[in-house]
């Protein structure tokens, strides 16, 4: 990217937030645009003076587009809001500006049985572990919560609320919505025929002990979820299903659905803005040469590697370095190595590297 590179971010969303705070640090000239008040609250401490805020469709994309004179547009909306990144995906196709979208971090895989046949039982087991069923969409996810006897937890938000509760038998007695404490989530609560303390107020992110009192509190059987990634706190509450030992209903990321691999990370998005020389994201590795990149790891701790380092470890082929330092990386990066076959070797001698590499 150029000096002139200007910037709009669609937001909302956690990854919207950390976006546009290494936009502030960085300089670069942007506007970040959000739908509801509640993403500007978010927002206004970290950059208020460039903050859109509003629902816009698709020709109001467009002009936005056109009278800031953007040349990359950033959409960093939620997975899930699929229409959104449609209509801001064709605005910036007819202005011939630069789309990226903003890849999320799904988090943990769970998987069980439950995952594999269409028999559901809304039984829990009392041996502390929760079956965890993923559904494609919010009719699938209905069809499974009207098999479940007793009190059900909604962890999905406000959108689909009235929908939800228009498909399950008692739900103005036994389903509860935990929502943002916004005046819109409440309306739509009771808009949908919740009451009282079958509407839990309250803003996130939310640990894995309080996602474990709000499910006993309730004394729900089941929770329903969307695959919110790691920012939507997904590992958190799969972790407390399974610690109270009742199902979890789980909605796919329709980026994961569809397959959609025209996403970046958070890295991948921050180097194109930085426009690093040589980086280049369609890289291959098939290729005659070699890149060698010497990395240092800090003092030891997750949280001073680099952008860099990371990127780095997560594209090499290879990984060589003294026994002392591959022990201090941290765990998560090691698996997730392991878990892309990326050899790791205890090798420090230059010499024998060299064979290594020539071999």
């Amino acid at each position: 990217m150029s000096d002139r590179c200007k910037v709009l971010v669609f937001g909302g969303t956690t990854e919207g937030r950390i976006l546009t705070e290494h936009l502030v640090r960085m300089h670069i000239d942007h506007e970040v645009s959000v739908a509801t008040k509640y993403g500007r609250d978010i927002l206004k401490d970290i950059d208020e003076d460039n903050l859109l805020v509003g629902r816009k469709d698709e020709e109001e994309i467009r002009k936005v587009i056109i009278d800031g004179g953007f040349n990359l547009v950033i959409d960093a909306t939620h997975p899930f809001a699929t229409e959104v990144s449609r209509q801001i995906k064709s605005a910036c196709k007819e202005q011939g500006v630069t789309y990226l979208r903003l890849l999320r971090d799904t988090g943990k895989k769970a998987s069980c049985s439950a995952d594999h046949h269409e028999d559901f039982s809304a039984e829990v087991d009392t041996k502390g572990t929760s079956d965890v069923v993923y559904v494609d969409d919010i009719h699938k996810a209905i069809e499974k919560l009207k098999r479940v006897s007793g009190n059900i937890l909604l962890l999905t938000g406000s959108k689909n609320l009235a929908e939800i509760a228009g498909g399950i038998p008692d739900s103005s007695k036994r389903l509860y919505a935990r929502v943002l404490p916004s005046e819109d989530s409440i309306r739509k609560c009771t808009d949908a025929g919740l009451s009282g303390r079958q509407i839990i107020a309250m803003q996130g992110p939310f640990s894995k002990e309080m996602n474990i009192a709000t499910i006993r509190e309730v004394d729900a059987k089941a929770i329903l979820t969307k695959e919110s990634g790691r920012t939507g706190g997904f590992d958190e509450k799969i972790e407390a299903a399974y610690s109270c030992g009742i199902k979890a209903i789980v909605i796919r990321n329709p980026e994961s659905v569809t397959k959609d691999s025209n996403g970046y990370s958070m890295e991948e998005i921050l180097d194109i803005i930085e426009g690093k020389p040589g980086d280049d994201l369609d890289y291959s590795h098939d290729n005659n040469n070699k890149i060698i990149t010497l990395a240092g790891i800090g003092p030891g701790g997750s949280e001073y590697y680099t952008r860099e380092l990371l990127k780095a470890l997560e594209s090499a082929d290879i990984i060589f370095g003294a026994e002392a330092v591959l022990r201090n990386l941290d765990a998560s990066v090691t698996d997730k190595l392991k878990n892309a076959g990326i050899p790791i070797v205890k090798k420090y001698n230059g010499e024998v590297i060299y064979r290594l590499l020539t071999n």
